[in-house]
């Protein structure tokens, strides 16, 4: 029997953040088997690169909107443009089919809802 099974989870299993049980229905369904074969499972749910965890200002807060995790791929701030020019360049336009270019693909947001910290 596995000790602990630690999944890693981000907001994007959920079609509507206001409406989040199917993503979770889902989630916990589909990892049913490696649960049921821990002795504890412990979810990492991780909403962001943790800017809203420094700035989480407590019940007052609540209402505070953030930027969540809601890329689908490998993003550098303030280049992912340039990034994702190069990709198209080298893998699209270039034929490359190794170093695995789906993991360093062009991001885009897979959702513009709003999170906030209910």
């Amino acid at each position: 029997m596995m000790k602990t099974f630690c999944p890693w989870v981000t907001p994007k299993i959920f079609d509507r953040l206001t409406e989040p049980r199917p993503g979770v229905e889902s989630f916990f369904d589909h990892y049913a088997a490696w649960i049921k074969g821990a002795e504890q499972t412990v979810v990492n749910f991780c909403t962001g690169n943790g800017d809203h965890i420094l700035n989480y200002r407590g019940r007052d807060g609540w209402e505070t909107t953030f930027d969540w995790a809601r890329y689908n791929a490998f993003v550098l701030g303030g280049t992912a443009r340039q990034h994702n020019r190069w990709w198209l360049e080298r893998v699209r336009e270039g034929g490359e089919t190794g170093s695995n270019p789906a993991w360093l693909g062009p991001s885009f947001m897979v959702s513009d809802e709003p999170m906030d910290y209910r």
